[in-house]
């Protein structure tokens, strides 16, 4: 094969890439923000009723480099979430701790889905510590939900999930910073000293201090034992 007829069968081929790309890209949606295959979820994500409500809202929830890492497994009263340890971030997350944050996400997701949906749910963490990942990944359960009737009701953040997005545009200089009065009425009950620490000063919170989100359980504090002190 002379060097023309080279470059001249390199270059068809790699428009026929090209164009089965792009073909793919416009099924999918990929240059028509909001349309296509893709977005599914977000157009979906309230058709059905609960449990599988639940795992509609709890899919949509920001996770690491999206890698989606959850199983679930369904009963008419009871979800259990799974981290699916396969989908790991290899080197760039060895302790699967941004997996695990990615998994609460998708939780409080389904906790306030839930709520929505006229349930009580009652979720049990499972214990666990920071360990490599395994040579042979298999699921692993992190929670549990239990679902009781309860009342409905719907809160503001319910109604943001499916407007989650990543936002790379720059900040608006312009724009006040809201206050801590105005933050603390997302703060769940809990150790209002470290919130309050937390929010004025990062570095001086405490070690050892957790704070719960949305309606997960009250905040633990060893420094601040009782919650309801402030």
């Amino acid at each position: 094969m002379t060097r023309r007829a080279f470059l001249q069968a390199a270059g068809i081929a790699g428009a026929s890439l090209v164009a089965a790309g792009a073909g793919w890209s416009h099924r999918e949606g990929v240059f028509s923000v909001g349309e296509g295959p893709a977005y599914e979820p977000w157009r979906s994500w309230r058709t059905d009723e609960a449990p599988l409500a639940l795992i509609r809202a709890a899919v949509l929830a920001a996770n690491p480099h999206n890698t989606q890492p959850w199983l679930f497994k369904i009963a008419n009263e009871r979800i259990e979430i799974y981290a699916d340890t396969v989908r790991n971030l290899g080197t760039f997350d060895p302790y699967l701790r941004e997996m695990h944050i990615g998994l609460g996400c998708a939780l409080e997701n389904m906790v306030l889905a839930a709520a929505a949906h006229g349930y009580a749910p009652k979720v049990t963490l499972v214990d666990g510590t920071l360990e490599p990942i395994s040579a042979a990944p298999r699921p692993s359960l992190i929670a549990t939900i239990d679902l009781a009737p309860g009342p409905a009701r719907q809160d503001e953040l319910y109604a943001a999930i499916p407007r989650r997005h990543t936002n790379r545009a720059p900040y608006d200089r312009g724009r006040a910073i809201a206050s801590f009065a105005t933050v603390r009425r997302w703060i769940p009950p809990g150790c209002l000293r470290c919130s309050r620490r937390s929010l004025k000063s990062p570095r001086r919170r405490p070690r050892n201090a957790t704070i719960a989100t949305g309606s997960m359980p009250r905040a633990t504090c060893r420094f601040h034992l009782r919650p309801s002190s402030a």
